[in-house]
């Protein structure tokens, strides 16, 4: 009876984290982030929808000058396939470094991502760019 109790338990937990891991349906990947202009960064991120097999590229724009601090998540159109999916699936990003003849160096930022719920959340470290109330944005996949 007790190996039987253990048996349960112990199948209980592994379903438990199965099921916890296909929880997650997106994945974010960062690129190296430019200033092709002084007073303008460009951050990026990759965002994989394993629901549904869509790409997303998230573009947070600060132009000190045009004081514009924006965060956009369109649909990336120009992937076409079916994304690799499962607690094993571990995606990685190859992508082109910045110009260094256009470059500067950027500020630090953080990108974050609910997996469930596919929020993307983007944070400029230090004080609030631009005047603005806060040092992050939000969108919503």
């Amino acid at each position: 009876m007790r190996v039987l109790a253990a048996l349960i338990f112990t199948a209980g937990m592994l379903w438990s984290s199965v099921a916890s891991a296909q929880d997650k349906y997106y994945q974010l990947l960062p690129l190296p982030a430019i200033s092709p202009t002084a007073g303008t960064t460009h951050y990026s991120a990759i965002v994989l929808s394993f629901a549904d097999s869509k790409v997303y590229w998230c573009t947070v724009m600060l132009n000190s000058s045009k004081k514009e601090f924006s965060l956009s998540c369109p649909q990336y159109t120009a992937f076409v396939g079916a994304l690799l999916s499962g607690p094993n699936v571990a995606p990685a990003v190859l992508a082109p470094g910045p110009n260094p003849a256009i470059a500067t160096t950027p500020g630090l930022a953080i990108w974050q991502i609910d997996q469930t719920s596919g929020e993307v959340q983007f944070c400029a470290i230090g004080s609030p760019p631009l005047g603005s109330k806060s040092s992050c944005l939000e969108t919503k996949l």
